[in-house]
């Protein structure tokens, strides 16, 4: 009977000691905005897991949101440990303290264009027409309406009374591009800004046409001003705990431009099974979709330059600090 217990004991001793040798894997959650941010990531989809020294390992899980609010909702509520957002958004959650954000890498650089289904030759054409784009406070709103200030263009909202005047550019900011596309094939949009791929997408459904692209405009009023657009902001807890990790992720996302051009169609087809909506990408497509994966730290004088071309509201009223810069 000693001997039975004794075997028992050396069971669940071995156990016990093998339970507690093998850690769980932590899985950190990744929020992204449909489109672009979406196709930042596209290599991510499949899975990344990063195991470190002492054999713990990290997993990587990609969530599609259709607009950046939802983004942020889920950064506030905790299910989101990092997300790609407009540098301008990102520097405001900064400002605010409350999150502990922080920028990694800039990963979106150039992918905005102004759409129309009639003709344009320039600015003036915006004179007394509806311009839709998505996010109010979103870096397609706030850039968009700097280049019309510093054209001496005026604009404000529109609010589908009827009484417009020749001299202003109206604006209607709605969450979905759907809802942008379907205003332009509706007639409501005149014009409307977009990012690739949703402007192929736009071009296609609505039989419209590129009138400009945006970086083309910013550099006339900021010819010194390199245009960068959205970056991976993480909360300084997962920096803080699990760093080994963000610097191998990042090396991954270096990898994401090359992995699009040769994978395009499962590239796609892994983005939409995780709540994209994206159209199948032509070559022109992505030669208008500028992204990359640079660090925060080789990019800081550009992340400064940019903001401070804009209004400082739009950044949330002061430039981030130098420890907004993660990496």
């Amino acid at each position: 009977m000693k001997k039975l217990l004794a075997l028992i004991l050396a069971v669940v001793t071995l156990f016990a000691v093998a339970s507690c040798g093998k850690e769980e894997a932590k899985t950190l959650k990744m929020g992204v905005v449909n489109g672009a941010p979406a196709l930042a990531v596209a290599n991510l989809t499949g899975g990344f897991d990063y195991v470190d020294d002492e054999k713990n390992t990290v997993k990587t899980s990609v969530e599609v949101q259709k607009d950046a609010p939802g983004v942020i909702a889920g950064l506030t509520a905790g299910t989101y440990d990092m997300a790609i957002l407009p540098l301008n958004v990102a520097s405001k959650l900064y400002n605010a303290g409350k999150l502990g954000v922080k920028l990694v890498s800039v990963n979106i650089f150039s992918v905005l264009y102004v759409i129309t289904k009639g003709e344009y030759k320039s600015l003036d054409d915006l004179k007394g027409k509806v311009v839709y784009s998505i996010g109010e406070g979103g870096t397609p709103d706030v850039v968009f309406k700097n280049i019309l200030s510093a054209n001496g263009i005026k604009y404000e909202k529109d609010d589908a009374s009827g009484k417009r005047d020749s001299e202003t550019v109206y604006f209607n900011a709605v969450a979905d591009a759907k809802l942008v596309i379907g205003a332009l094939k509706k007639g409501e949009a005149d014009f409307a800004v977009l990012g690739e791929p949703v402007v192929s997408q736009a071009m296609a459904n609505a039989e419209a046409h590129i009138a400009f692209g945006i970086e083309d405009e910013w550099k006339k009023v900021h010819p010194d001003v390199g245009f960068v657009q959205a970056g991976l902001i993480v909360k300084s807890s997962v920096l803080d705990a699990y760093g080994g990790y963000i610097d191998a992720l990042l090396e991954k996302m270096s990898e994401n431009e090359n992995y699009l051009k040769t994978n395009t169609e499962k590239a796609v087809g892994d983005l939409n099974g995780i709540g994209a909506s994206l159209p199948s990408l032509s070559e022109d497509t992505l030669k208008r979709c500028l992204i990359g994966a640079d660090k925060a730290s080789i990019r800081k004088a550009d992340v400064e330059a940019f903001l401070s071309a804009l209004s400082p509201e739009d950044y949330g009223g002061k430039l981030p600090a130098s420890d907004f810069y993660a990496r």
